[in-house]
């Protein structure tokens, strides 16, 4: 096991007197203590001096990961909408071959999914993106949350 060391650590009372360090045997001054306030103040102007330079470049950074969220998120919408459609296709055809539903009823309700997904009539857009006002603007936000999580540093320092 190890053993532990007791270590005391003793405070001058007088802000006057001179303390000398016991390892190093180094005198603190009051001039000391103003040197290293005055370093910790240099040091917030740094940062600072730091976070100003450093802000143009999050904001290219961030301008960027957003085009690219933005079209990851419309390409995964369409691909989403695209799979739900597989799907509800595939449990039809297993219900048909069930003989569980009609051949009417498989092909109404297919109907029904396919036009509430993608629409039925027309140009692109409306066809893409029957419901717009609620999906480009889900599309637009989830793209501003992933693009500003995507931009953070893992380890800020600012």
């Amino acid at each position: 096991m190890e053993q532990q060391q007791s270590q005391t650590v003793e405070f001058s009372q007088s802000w006057q007197q001179e303390e000398t360090s016991q390892e190093t045997g180094y005198h603190y001054t009051g001039w000391d203590l103003a040197k290293e306030y005055l370093m910790t103040f240099l040091g917030w102007i740094w940062t600072a001096v730091v976070f100003l330079i450093a802000t143009p470049v999050f904001l290219v950074m961030w301008c960027i990961n957003f085009i690219k969220t933005l079209l990851g998120m419309v390409i995964f919408w369409i691909l989403g909408k695209g799979a739900v459609v597989v799907v509800t296709m595939l449990a039809l055809a297993a219900a048909e071959y069930l003989n569980i539903l009609k051949e009417e009823t498989i092909a109404s309700i297919f109907e029904s999914v396919s036009g509430f997904l993608f629409g039925s009539t027309g140009n692109e857009m409306e066809i893409l993106f029957p419901h717009g006002q609620i999906e480009l603007w889900l599309i637009l936000i989830l793209s501003l949350i992933l693009a500003t999580v995507a931009t953070i540093p893992r380890s800020s320092r600012y």
